[in-house]
């Protein structure tokens, strides 16, 4: 079918400006209705996630009211302080002197007639202090030479009081374990 358009062209114009006006305000309020729909999605969206954060807070606070949690924290503030502990005794115990191979080492070097009944150990200056019974000075004297000699006892000190010879025959020897 054929049609006849015998508006002069001005009004032609404007009628095509009227329907291109009235579809541009169409697609506009379309636009921002999906723009206000879109808006109120996201708005709910993040009223859901606050409802849920506030009640995943609230059972979290409820889970470590829990005795069981408390429990839980206090043996783990428990096992912490053993741990500071044994690595306290770990670092003493490789510190220390072995006094079994230094009692066996002043074994070695004890000759007959002279024995121990004293031996105290400072562990901040690494002195000893024996004290023991010889039943001669010849005996005493060839053990203070023997301490000397070691390669494991060091800056003998022994006062002259050793070298008086008594019936009980007692000594103090105090050196250095290097």
């Amino acid at each position: 079918m054929l049609t006849i358009n015998l508006l002069p062209p001005q009004e032609k114009e404007s009628l095509r400006m009227v329907k291109t006006n009235r579809l541009l305000l169409s697609y506009g309020i379309a636009g921002v209705f999906l723009l206000l729909i879109f808006c109120s999605l996201l708005i709910s969206t993040l009223i859901f996630l606050n409802i849920q954060l506030k009640g995943m807070e609230k059972m979290t606070l409820n889970e470590e009211k829990n005795s069981s949690t408390v429990a839980l924290k206090n043996m783990e503030s428990d096992i912490v302080s053993v741990n500071k502990k044994l690595a306290v005794i770990d670092k003493v115990q490789s510190e220390k002197k072995i006094f079994s191979t230094i009692l066996e080492d002043l074994a070695s070097l004890t000759p007959d007639g002279v024995q121990f009944y004293n031996l105290s150990y400072n562990g901040a200056t690494s002195r000893a202090t024996l004290d023991g019974h010889a039943l001669d000075l010849q005996s005493f004297t060839s053990f203070e030479k023997s301490l000397k000699e070691s390669s494991i006892f060091d800056n003998i000190d022994s006062p002259p009081s050793n070298l008086i010879i008594s019936p009980e025959n007692h000594f103090r020897v105090s050196f250095l374990i290097k």
